[in-house]
């Protein structure tokens, strides 16, 4: 009986070293600054479809901040076609990354953009728990069309969760739509998923955002989506590492 609890006691403390050293190896990897401070491995890519913009490619338009949470990335950019205060962007060792932005359409034409935020991440080789959120308000600016919509892309969603690449889960999927009248702002209603069984990730975790916005009107949006790896994921790993350490003294 002594010899079980002392092998339940050497597990747990195998599970949280495991934990510890994978949040160790992504802070490691986030706290790598490339030219113009953004972290290595992290992208905003925005556009009209072409995702012909980078950050990566406009680094100097962003200042870098360490924060508790982890890295906030903040800037501005203007192009010929839309303009993007990037409030906060963060990632941390959850991981997690959120993403809170206004974004405005400076043409004359309504038009779909597409707002992709990646981050990297230690690899979570087993299932994994998920959760994610979108809010934000939409505003018409004065000087154009009354009013102002919001709407999803047609057979897609407005929030798109994503890991290492692929989509995982949505939110506010086609039809939704949202209206405000001449010249006033009101909050986009909110929409989440929690507790939701995801697949093993590798190599990054995002956000991608795709929407209708009508012309010269804006729109702020806040999201969020975090990946941890499930109890028995963490379980198997640390027995793992206990019955190698095992074969090792052996």
């Amino acid at each position: 009986m002594q010899n079980m609890k002392n092998i339940k006691k050497k597990t747990l403390m195998k599970q949280s070293t495991l934990l510890l050293s994978a949040a160790a190896v992504f802070s490691l990897a986030a706290s790598t600054a490339v030219a113009g401070g953004l972290p290595a491995g992290f992208e905003i890519i925005a556009g009209t479809g072409d995702g012909n913009w980078t950050a990566s490619n406009n680094a100097d338009d962003f200042q870098v901040t360490d924060t508790d949470l982890g890295a906030q990335i903040s800037g501005f950019t203007q192009t010929d076609s839309w303009t993007a205060e990037w409030d906060s962007i963060v990632f941390s060792t959850n991981p997690t990354v959120t993403a809170s932005f206004s974004f405005t359409n400076t043409t004359s034409m309504d038009q779909e953009f597409t707002v992709t935020v990646m981050t990297p991440i230690s690899p979570i080789g087993g299932s994994t728990v998920m959760q994610g959120s979108i809010g934000g308000s939409l505003v018409d600016n004065p000087g154009n069309a009354p009013g102002a919509t919001l709407a999803a892309p047609s057979g897609g969603a407005i929030y798109t969760a994503l890991i290492d690449g692929n989509p995982v889960q949505t939110l506010h999927d086609d039809p939704f739509s949202f209206s405000v009248p001449d010249v006033t702002a009101d909050s986009i209603p909110g929409a989440s998923f929690s507790n939701v069984a995801g697949p093993p990730a590798f190599t990054s975790i995002g956000i991608q955002h795709t929407f209708f916005l009508s012309a010269g009107d804006s729109v702020t949006f806040s999201s969020a989506f975090t990946v941890i790896p499930t109890p028995a994921t963490v379980a198997v790993f640390g027995l793992a590492g206990f019955f190698g350490s095992r074969r090792r003294r052996h």
